[in-house]
């Protein structure tokens, strides 16, 4: 069953996320408050965009195609246009 984004965002499984989000900022420069604001503003832009039942099925048909290791972003993105295109 599908949970609302705050829900999944909010639960523990979602602490390594924040934590590199945190990480990154500081390393960017970022103040406390500036990381907070851009999350804020990026986790609207992305529960906008989940809401939109063709983005949820690129986003399953890149997590589908996650191996252990990395992914160029051409790769990634080539996989999320195809999904975008059906």
């Amino acid at each position: 069953m599908a949970k609302p984004f705050e829900e999944v965002w909010s639960d523990y499984g979602s602490n390594s996320d924040i934590d590199d989000i945190i990480r990154a900022g500081k390393l960017c420069g970022m103040t406390d408050e500036q990381i907070e604001a851009a999350t804020d503003d990026n986790v609207g832009f992305a529960e906008h965009y989940m809401e939109r039942p063709g983005v949820w099925v690129a986003i399953l048909a890149l997590a589908d195609s996650l191996k252990p290791g990395r992914m160029p972003g051409r790769v990634a993105a080539a996989l999320i246009e195809r999904a975008l295109s059906k």
